[in-house]
């Protein structure tokens, strides 16, 4: 593919954290605190309006998910790009296992939020009418609202700033690394083999598992010389992993193409079939290619 893909002026990180404060969101926030001071009506409602804007937020950063993947999204389903919907993302997502990793963490932070704010309701009408008893006063579930919330926001901003580092994570959502090498290729930086490596790697949540099984720690979390054994037990995938590296970095496909194709792996093929006999993947597969790669390492020598 070529690198006519839509450039953005800020990496997808950036973008999808926007989406946390962009349009109604920030006036659903405001909104949520200020009818929790109606009592325990209040904070049923407050809950809700809560949950409406997490879903507001997961919406949005969906949208920018389609928009960074448009291009990918529209040659899966055979459409042009400029008629790409968020809604295309979710059907591309029900055929392609690649897309649906990409919404993957966009829908379980979806998910943490619910329960915060669950957690905070909850929190709200312990503390203002069983303990302190704040629900008599006037306003006062609307007070102990905003300190449950406090207590809540302040959680969910160290988990949320945990999230953004990868290497606080011992699991690894693909968008995790999408957005790495995104913030490498708008800073005119290359991407490296061990880029594309950790990104198949996370791909597989149960080969991210069995790495860590046998190394005692995930592979983002190695240092060089650990990753370096790692990537010679997999001679295949990393020389697959190099060679897309360097069709990024060479301008031949963009780094969204990276979710769907894999020159080196389909460059691989002729010597997997040579190996085993026969074609081991269709053109462009990554995910039976990185199959093949650990079927080859793990297999038992024979003298």
């Amino acid at each position: 593919m070529s690198r006519n893909a839509p450039q953005w002026g800020s990496p997808v990180r950036s973008q999808l954290e926007a989406a946390r404060n962009k349009g109604m969101v920030k006036v659903l926030g405001v909104a949520a605190i200020g009818v929790a001071f109606l009592g325990g009506f209040g904070i049923a409602a407050s809950m809700a309006i809560d949950r409406y804007k997490n879903s507001k937020i997961a919406s949005q950063q969906t949208q920018v998910l389609t928009n960074y993947f448009r291009e990918q999204i529209a040659t899966q389903l055979g459409k042009s790009p400029e008629s790409v919907t968020s809604k295309d993302l979710e059907l591309a997502a029900r055929v392609n296992p690649a897309f649906r990793q990409v919404l993957d963490k966009v829908k379980q932070e979806k998910s943490s939020a619910d329960r915060m704010s669950l957690f905070t309701g909850g929190g709200a009408y312990v503390a203002g009418t069983a303990a302190a008893g704040l629900g008599w006063l006037p306003g006062g579930s609307g007070i102990a609202y905003m300190a449950s919330k406090f207590a809540a926001d302040s959680v969910g901003a160290i988990v949320g700033g945990k999230a953004s580092q990868m290497m606080n994570k011992d699991v690894l959502f693909a968008q995790d690394v999408i957005e790495h090498i995104d913030a490498k290729v708008k800073q005119s930086e290359p991407i490296t083999a061990f880029d594309v490596m950790l990104f198949r790697i996370a791909q597989d949540e149960k080969f991210q598992a069995a790495i860590k099984k046998q190394s005692s720690k995930p592979f983002h979390k190695m240092n060089e010389a650990e990753q370096r054994a790692i990537t010679a037990s997999m001679p295949e995938l990393y020389d697959a992993a190099e060679r897309d590296a360097k069709a990024v970095n060479q301008g031949r496909i963009t780094q969204q193409d990276l979710l769907v194709v894999s020159p080196g792996a389909v460059q691989q093929q002729g010597v997997w079939a040579s190996k085993i006999g026969g074609s081991r993947a269709p053109r462009g597969s990554f995910v039976q290619a990185v199959e093949a790669s650990r079927a080859t390492a793990m297999s038992p020598q024979r003298g």
